[in-house]
């Protein structure tokens, strides 16, 4: 989303300023000049090379000297975000929240040399809701770590607190406190990177206006990925051992054993526009502990997706009706998929329910050319636990840089449950039926001006017979403006 060419400009800005300046002083230090001339114009041919040092998130030069090192960068971004919330008790006498919130992110980045670094990551934010005329406010540290590399880059190691972000969020969209380090490996013809950490979860709160510790959970993980030609894969371990939490003596170890990927169908296209896939599979095995039994967890969820080109049949439309908003070759999509998170059935000694990492968001993008949006739906949030969730849509591009996408989603509890595992929904299902109900997602994206996105999002829910026959329909509407700088 974040384009280089504004930080190119400013480069190329603050060399011309320079040698503007150097210009001036020729009378007074014309040998000086010369030389300082040939230093900046070394700094200005190799511009690039330093553009790629920078990280995605710090992408503005403030200082590199001939050599590229010290190196000071920074970026951040302000988001604004203004609707109304449902309650989620799906009773009509619970009226909705109105709300606006602000969000500004601050990193910077400081590369002493080419073995050493560090950077840092602010995030503020602040909500109003009307109806309770208050505000609520938090100061938090995204990111905090120094950062050890080798000459090539090829082994980096980072101590302190580093966030995590996968392109749908479904196993990481958090920070985590401890040891990290990526490697990048050769073995026969592949090139793998791989990432480990060794971390606490909320070591040090998130938010720095309570300043507390926390009992945060305690992850160990191990990531192979690699590429072959259109399709990326990875393989992952990862283990949570999740402390016992306030008011109960529950604790629980996981390890979550992964398949991931996505990629592109070439085999298989219409009209030279190939599909688009995407695949979670995960087996989650350990113990949950309660009072003075445990139980074995063994459980199984998995996340297939399929992106269609439908430009073929648009461009059917487009020669029947007098418009040309719809295009061929803009990549309009149909989307399918399908996920499923075990539930318990109840066994003395097993525990089948299937739990993600519990630092995932299931926030990100499905495929490529649409928003950033909620895949599992915006109102309910579910956990991929004790859920099947199908999912049909469309993605409309306008242009290259808009898009329309309409999500229909179903739900349904994998073993019927009085528990709801999500955020969305407050209201708890009856435990007979498994029909938890459906929801239409429209999301507007537009984002033709550099560095600047603007999203209008529409969910509609409608309860199934899993909750009484008198819970009522839920609504939410919502616009985001999200600026980089």
């Amino acid at each position: 989303m974040r384009s280089g060419v504004l930080e190119g400009k400013l480069i190329r800005t603050i060399c011309a300023v320079t040698l503007i300046l150097i210009g001036t002083n020729t009378a007074l230090a014309s040998t000086n000049e010369i030389v300082m001339t040939e230093e900046v114009i070394k700094l200005f041919e190799r511009s690039d090379d330093i553009q790629s040092l920078l990280p995605f998130s710090a992408q503005n030069l403030i200082y590199a000297d001939v050599d590229r090192y010290p190196l000071l960068s920074w970026g951040g971004e302000w988001v604004a975000q203004a609707g109304s919330k449902p309650s989620g008790e799906l009773d009509s006498d619970i009226q909705e929240t109105h709300y606006f919130a602000n969000e500004v992110k601050l990193g910077l980045n400081l590369g002493v040399n080419q073995y050493i670094g560090s950077y840092i990551d602010l995030v503020w934010q602040r909500t109003f809701y009307a109806e309770k005329a208050s505000d609520v406010g938090s100061l938090a540290i995204e990111s905090a770590y120094v950062n050890f590399s080798t000459q090539q880059q090829d082994l980096q190691l980072r101590i302190g607190r580093q966030y995590y972000e996968d392109s749908r969020g479904f196993v990481f969209h958090d920070s985590l406190d401890g040891l990290h380090a990526d490697a990048s490996v050769n073995w026969y013809t592949w090139q793998w990177q791989l990432r480990l950490a060794v971390a606490k979860h909320e070591w040090i709160s998130n938010n720095l206006l309570t300043k507390q510790l926390s009992n945060g959970d305690d992850y160990q993980f191990l990531q192979a990925s690699t590429s072959m030609g259109s399709h990326n894969g990875a393989v992952y371990l990862l283990n949570r051992y999740q402390q016992s939490r306030p008011n109960t003596v529950q604790r629980e170890h996981v390890l979550h054993t992964g398949l991931r990927g996505h990629g592109v169908l070439d085999a298989v296209a219409i009209r030279e526009q190939p599909f688009t896939y995407w695949y979670e599979l995960i087996y989650a095995s350990g113990t949950t502990w309660q009072d003075n039994s445990s139980r074995r967890i063994k459980g199984v969820g998995f996340d297939l997706g399929l992106l269609i080109p439908v430009d073929h049949l648009l461009s059917v439309v487009a020669n029947i009706l007098p418009t040309t908003w719809f295009t061929a070759g803009e990549d309009n999509r149909f989307i399918t998929a399908y996920a499923r998170g075990s539930g318990d059935k109840g066994g003395a000694s097993t525990d089948t329910r299937f739990r993600q990492s519990g630092l995932q968001l299931n926030t990100g993008w499905l495929g490529e050319g649409g928003a950033k949006l909620k895949y599992y739906g915006e109102i309910v949030k579910p956990e991929l636990s004790n859920i099947n969730i199908s999912t049909l849509g469309v993605r409309f591009r306008p242009s290259a840089q808009s898009s329309i996408e309409l999500l229909w989603h179903d739900y349904q509890q994998d073993v019927p449950s009085a528990s709801f595992f999500g955020s969305g929904l407050k209201a708890l299902p009856n435990g007979i039926h498994s029909d938890l109900g459906q929801a239409w997602d429209l999301v507007l994206s537009y984002r033709h001006i550099d560095n600047l996105v603007v999203e209008l999002d529409f969910a509609w829910f409608q309860p199934g017979n899993a909750f009484p026959a008198d819970k009522q329909d839920i609504y939410m509407i919502y616009s985001e403006l999200r600026y980089f700088f």
